[in-house]
């Protein structure tokens, strides 16, 4: 059976009806080489648009989208050091406070594994998150909208 719909309000809303504004996306991926392909090849399609463009308010638009694409692309090849198969040991270590070792466990039968901090964890699932938030007014400045 389907969900019943919610009753909207109506009339001026009181403060305590209202809350911060706030919905999140994320895009998930297995590998940051599939986040790092999109991104650069958006940068030079962003470019051909703004070729093209004529209008300033597009421009601007454009020159915007160009700025974010290259500063996450920067970001995900300057700090995202987990990806690197063979950095992913020290960072995992380093993040549990430990220096980047090894250490050696014997089973039952005297076979002994050598073992890290990479032996540990799953693969490395990535995600990207884009947060919209939107802060509520002042007391103030809401009381002078009609809100009690």
């Amino acid at each position: 059976m389907g969900k019943k719909a919610k009753a909207l309000k109506t009339g001026t809303p009181r403060l305590k009806d209202l809350k911060e504004f706030e919905q999140v996306f994320s895009v998930e991926g297995g590998d940051l080489d599939q986040f790092q392909e999109v991104l650069a090849s958006s940068i030079p399609e962003i470019g051909r648009k703004l070729a093209k463009t004529q209008y300033p308010q597009a421009r601007n638009a454009l020159m915007g989208s160009l700025n974010v694409a290259t500063n996450i692309n920067i970001m995900l090849d300057e700090q995202i050091q987990v990806n690197n198969y063979h950095q992913q040991r020290r960072v995992l270590s380093e993040y549990n406070g430990f220096d980047n070792l090894l250490w050696t466990t014997t089973d039952k039968c005297g076979n002994s594994k050598t073992t890290d901090f990479q032996d540990l964890y799953e693969t490395p699932r990535y995600e990207i998150i884009v947060r919209v938030t939107a802060p509520l007014k002042s007391k103030e400045e809401l009381a002078k909208l009609g809100v009690k």
